[in-house]
């Protein structure tokens, strides 16, 4: 049975269908463009190091970046190079590993069907080896190396790790060479067949396509898997943060700094309403065209780098602050002071309304674009089981009165951390 939602406002249509098999597939139906994108995931990522299949007593606990380790290994086979294969047929294709997901897809402007095929064929046929894996982890060992010389990811990761007492989200995503040294051929395929099973995936399609078409095709090329049910573990995780502050040192011109702010999650989870709200916050007051980020810009305490980031997850959510600055101490000193202020006198109206109106706007526009819309609007809402539109109605909808609570239980002082890299001295 199909599923069609549409949106008025956006003058805009999504077609869903379950497969036999349990995994969810989305088309939104873009003809007046030529370009096609499709992308096929799992709601598995670096976060996810241990589960438990029904039956068992106990769970599988797997080494740190098995996630991303098994991304780039779905990529080999026995036969030609899958890049070359999608080549041939004139898409591009790519795929990426975040916390939550990992994401295999493609774009093109012809030959869709053959894309299509390659893409359902080669994420269901794994092949591993013990001499591949061996092989593989050499070049992610190379990756990790490649990671640990840029700047603004070892700022992140320092940061999350003075944030997160257990929670894997403080692990880089590709693992530690130790960590990947662990993994086998054995366990990439047990991980394989949980992870990758149809009910735990799904797919995502936009572009200059027919819905019913794409149904069609899944069904001609999905293998019929049985559904497997399974339990992901989910660290309890303190309130309370590590420490308030690290630093270290690296070849770079001038400072970095982040602040992190960890947020409580009761259930786990985070509504949509919630990360609306968080991201009206950022654009309000932490963004360099915000009248906060300009005024800091001006008084020179920080560089072009100024910004702000949201994240969250199953069993994470923190709001991060983030510049480049000659005195890290006094930019900590300006956030934190904007931050106590903002609690005591509340936020301004006006701003919230303006901030509002281009947020709304800016998630309308990105409806425009197709590479938007299949590899974050689709895909966040695959993963976080929202419906196709319902971040435009909740952003309609959001109030002043809402976004002020939010705030008032989060960016608290007492669950923040800065994070510094000082430039390495030349003697």
């Amino acid at each position: 049975m199909v599923n069609f939602e549409y949106n008025d406002l956006l003058k805009e249509g999504c077609k869903t269908y379950t497969h036999k098999t349990g995994i969810t597939i989305s088309v939104i139906e873009k003809p007046e463009f030529n370009t096609t994108y499709a992308v096929y995931g799992t709601r598995y990522g670096s976060i996810d190091n241990a589960f438990k299949i029904k039956g068992e007593n106990d769970f599988t606990v797997l080494p740190e970046g098995i996630a991303h380790f098994l991304e780039h290994k779905l990529f080999e086979n026995e036969d030609i190079d899958v890049f070359e294969r999608f080549s041939k047929v004139g898409a591009s294709s790519n795929a990426f590993t975040s916390f939550d997901r990992t994401c295999y897809y493609f774009s093109t402007t012809s030959g869709f069907d053959s894309a299509f095929e390659i893409l359902l064929d080669f994420v269901q046929k794994p092949y591993f080896t013990k001499e591949t894996v061996e092989k593989e982890q050499g070049i992610i060992g190379q990756e990790i190396s490649m990671y640990d010389d840029q700047p603004f990811w070892m700022l992140y990761f320092q940061m999350l790790g003075a944030m997160y007492h257990i929670n894997p989200i403080k692990i880089n995503i590709c693992g530690t060479r130790d960590s990947i040294a662990k993994i086998t051929p054995e366990l990439l395929y047990k991980c394989y067949q949980t992870y990758y099973n149809p009910a735990n995936m799904y797919i995502c399609v936009c572009g200059k396509v027919n819905a019913e078409h794409v149904f069609e095709l899944a069904d001609k090329f999905l293998k019929d898997t049985p559904a497997l049910e399974f339990e992901k573990f989910v660290p309890d995780e303190p309130d309370t943060i590590v420490c308030d502050k690290t630093t270290f040192e690296m070849p770079i011109a001038k400072p970095l700094v982040a602040l992190g702010y960890k947020e409580t999650l009761p259930n786990g989870k985070i509504s949509i309403e919630e990360a609306l709200a968080y991201d009206l916050i950022r654009m309000m007051y932490f963004n360099p065209d915000s009248d906060f980020g300009i005024d800091l810009l001006e008084k020179g305490i920080v560089g072009r780098s100024f910004g702000s980031e949201y994240s969250f997850g199953n069993g994470y959510s923190f709001n991060m602050i983030y510049a480049d600055t000659d005195n890290p101490e006094k930019f900590v000193e300006c956030i934190t002071q904007k931050i106590d202020d903002l609690h005591k006198n509340g936020l301004d109206r006006d701003i919230f309304e303006r901030m509002k109106k281009v947020g709304y706007a800016t998630i309308v526009c990105m409806y425009d674009d197709i590479e938007n819309i299949a590899l974050n609007i689709m895909l966040d809402n695959a993963v976080n089981n929202y419906s196709p539109f319902e971040m435009v109605e909740a952003y309609k909808n959001i109030t002043f009165e809402y976004v002020s609570d939010i705030f008032e239980k989060s960016f608290r002082n007492d669950r923040s951390v800065n994070s510094i890299i000082n430039p390495i001295e030349v003697k």
